[in-house]
């Protein structure tokens, strides 16, 4: 991969995997990541790269290397974030924000969570993608963020088109119905455990 990386240094899709192999298999450095992230602005942006990207992610908060490679993909993301070649790109621009509240929610950075996947759930146009983050962050054990980014979410959806969903707007309410219902019950159980610890 190293060498193929070599003969073609205009192929990002081929950068990023070549840091995938390497974080998959313990062997990146900060320099590795650094490396990317030049090479990457560089380079013009495979819309396949995205989900390499998406990939590096997902390998990084689902396994023990958070610690050793987080703040390097947050770094990765922020970077590629300002170089506007790639942040023009719709795809990236919509994905970005929420795989950084990806990984400060894996690093129990609730607060920075909530900001990324609050900005992340109105570039969205999917009503299943705004709700994943909120059943997210819900499931992080932060019902009260979850219930504002319900809120954020349910705004978005009600200002969209029939056309534009995925499901129909009956299981949609639905859906939105339930998960108020399960995050109250949640911040209720919330209060009355502190409650409880008071006294």
């Amino acid at each position: 991969m190293e060498n193929a990386a070599k003969q073609m240094p205009e192929s990002s899709l081929l950068t990023i995997s070549l840091l995938i192999i390497k974080v998959h298999a313990y062997k990146a450095t900060a320099a590795d990541f650094e490396s990317a992230e030049r090479s990457i602005k560089a380079q013009a942006f495979d819309p396949q790269s995205i989900m390499g990207v998406r990939n590096l992610v997902e390998d990084v908060i689902t396994s023990n290397r958070l610690e050793l490679y987080g703040q390097d993909c947050l770094s990765l993301l922020s970077a590629l974030e300002e170089n506007s070649n790639i942040n023009r790109i719709s795809t990236f621009k919509r994905i970005a924000p929420y795989l950084k509240g990806n990984i400060y929610l894996a690093f129990k950075r609730f607060d920075m969570a909530f900001l990324e996947y609050k900005r992340a759930i109105p570039l969205h146009h999917e009503v299943d993608a705004s709700l994943s983050m909120v059943a997210e962050m819900a499931n992080a054990g932060r019902p009260v963020e979850a219930l504002k980014l319900l809120d954020i979410a349910y705004e978005q959806y009600r200002h969209q088109d029939d056309s534009a969903l995925i499901r129909s707007r009956e299981n949609y309410n639905f859906e939105f119905e339930r998960l108020r219902n399960g995050i109250n019950g949640d911040i209720q159980a919330l209060d009355l455990s502190k409650n409880t610890q008071r006294e």
